[in-house]
């Protein structure tokens, strides 16, 4: 299994096919829209890799300004929007911590499965780096605008449960420190059978956690397909600024 890092600059299509089979039956967007308004909004995604998010926000918003650290995931996110024939969207590599944008840019900036990463690259200094990518939040949203953070809470399981203990210190961070509100839902992956299932999440989460899946039989049957549950959690506050 390659380091992510790497699977972000190399192995795009082969994240893309993983990611792809997230969340078949379609819950994030009904559940962030129970949160936030992106109707005619000006909205920064961080993070924004090949455009699951902003593929399905843009047509509600006003603009979309997508940032990845990755150009290579970048460019794919730009022909997914491109054949969607929308417009109101740019694409620029940046780094969470420095996004090259004016103050109050945005009336929603989002982030999914992307912060967490900050985190667990930067372990030795990591709540120093964290709040370098909550400055630079703040700074780009408008008074009163709402951050949203999108990331998992257990592949595998059927209700929230973590065994990476960097994540864990990061979510009590989020909402002990940060004041964050959050919520959980489901974004399941459906696979067409279980050879396709092994394969690719072999590759993305590597052989513990796929073994414990697959050998353990830590999966629903459904129509013939293969439901390997996902449990994810947004995160979510209003700018600190004063409205």
């Amino acid at each position: 299994m390659p380091e992510h890092d790497e699977i972000y600059g190399k192995y795009v299509e082969n994240y893309e096919e993983l990611v792809s089979k997230e969340d078949y039956q379609n819950n994030l967007l009904p559940a962030l829209l129970n949160i936030a308004d992106f109707k005619g909004k000006d909205i920064i995604e961080l993070g924004g890799g090949t455009g699951r998010v902003s593929l399905q926000i843009a047509p509600m918003a006003h603009s979309v300004n997508i940032f990845d650290l990755s150009p290579y995931m970048l460019s794919l996110a730009k022909e997914k929007l491109k054949k969607k024939s929308l417009k109101n969207w740019t694409v620029a590599a940046a780094d969470n911590r420095f996004i090259p944008v004016k103050n109050n840019m945005a009336h929603t900036v989002i982030s999914g499965w992307s912060i967490s990463y900050i985190v667990q690259w930067n372990f030795h200094i990591w709540e120093k780096e964290l709040n370098k990518v909550f400055d630079e939040i703040n700074r780009i949203l408008q008074p009163g605008g709402t951050i949203l953070i999108i990331e998992t809470l257990g592949t595998g399981y059927k209700t929230p449960f973590l065994r990476d203990e960097k994540l864990k210190l990061y979510y009590a961070y989020l909402e002990k420190e940060l004041l964050f509100n959050r919520t959980s839902i489901r974004t399941d992956y459906e696979f067409g059978n279980i050879d396709e299932a092994d394969r690719i999440l072999r590759f993305f989460f590597g052989d513990n956690l796929t073994d414990y899946i697959i050998k353990e039989k830590n999966y629903m049957e459904e129509n013939n397909h293969i439901i390997i549950p996902e449990c994810t959690g947004i995160w979510w506050k209003n700018s600190e600024k004063a409205t």
